[in-house]
């Protein structure tokens, strides 16, 4: 950390949607929630015919509602593992973030969120899976700057740091798969460091976070509770962001309280506000929308 006082200005906040009725996405806009993450889990479980019609329902009731995309999250896990070893599912699965991107163009989001890896992975595995996901995320990024945009710039993609025996369980695992690709991002996810300390994991990677899943937790594993409620040392975060001028927002990946109860729309910026005090945007991406 450098020495001194900080200069922080206000964090615009942004949320994780699953649900993308007009009546929720207006209830967090005028709560102060103006930017979403789009996760289209169930989307693309739809059949083909049927993604490009709900994809056109999704950008209408954000519209409506006046909410901004920040993002969008690819799915993950199953048929999307671009660590896959077995090349016709490796190539499959690059196959379907493509054609996800290629639909989301409508909703002019800036970052596509993609895990490295699906889960477990054995030790032995590893570096085999390592350099699979390598080459997904090169020909990811390359394929992502081909695609014609209807934002301002095409979609940069940002690999998120994992939890457990994914990959990218480190800042120094998540920067060998990220060595060497122009273009790709990182996203921070605050409750997935459980093999060190988010002063380890920031001191290696700050500079290259574009987006950030923020949520607090136990240290013992993911649990996705609102900020303030666990132990991630959220002055060393937000410090350490505006240091290396993160400009990006802070989306909350958080839906329910540690005691389980649900977060009502107006809870995020006063927690924000709260808790995470002083952040950092830039006027150039907080006026994007």
């Amino acid at each position: 950390m450098v020495e001194g006082v900080v200069s922080c200005q206000p964090w615009q906040a942004g949320i994780s949607c699953r649900e993308f009725s007009v009546e929720r996405l207006r209830a967090l806009v005028q709560a102060g929630v103006t930017l979403a993450e789009i996760l289209p889990m169930d989307v693309m479980q739809l059949p083909a015919d049927g993604r490009a019609a709900r994809f056109r329902e999704i950008e209408r009731n954000v519209r409506e509602a006046g909410m901004g995309v920040w993002s969008v999250h690819i799915p993950f896990g199953g048929d999307w593992d671009i660590s896959a070893t077995d090349e016709a599912k490796r190539s499959a699965a690059v196959e379907h973030v493509r054609g996800m991107i290629e639909l989301c163009q409508m909703l002019r989001p800036r970052k596509a969120i993609i895990h490295p890896s699906a889960e477990p992975i054995a030790d032995a595995e590893r570096p085999a899976r390592i350099q699979a996901s390598r080459r997904s995320l090169k020909q990811l990024v390359k394929d992502f700057a081909a695609i014609p945009a209807r934002a301002p710039a095409p979609v940069q993609l940002a690999v998120e740091n994992l939890p457990r025996t994914c990959l990218g369980n480190t800042a120094e695992e998540l920067l060998e798969l990220a060595d060497g690709i122009t273009g790709l991002g990182i996203c921070f996810d605050t409750n997935h460091l459980l093999k060190q300390t988010h002063e380890q994991f920031l001191a290696k990677v700050a500079g290259r976070i574009v987006s950030m899943h923020c949520s607090d937790y136990d240290g013992v594993d993911e649990r996705h509770w609102m900020p303030g409620e666990g132990m991630v040392p959220w002055k060393l975060v937000k410090e350490t962001l505006s240091e290396v001028g993160y400009a990006g927002p802070f989306v909350f990946e958080t839906w329910k309280h540690k005691s389980g109860v649900a977060v009502e729309p107006g809870e995020y910026v006063k927690v924000l506000r709260e808790v995470v005090d002083s952040a950092i945007a830039s006027g150039a991406e907080r006026a994007f929308k």
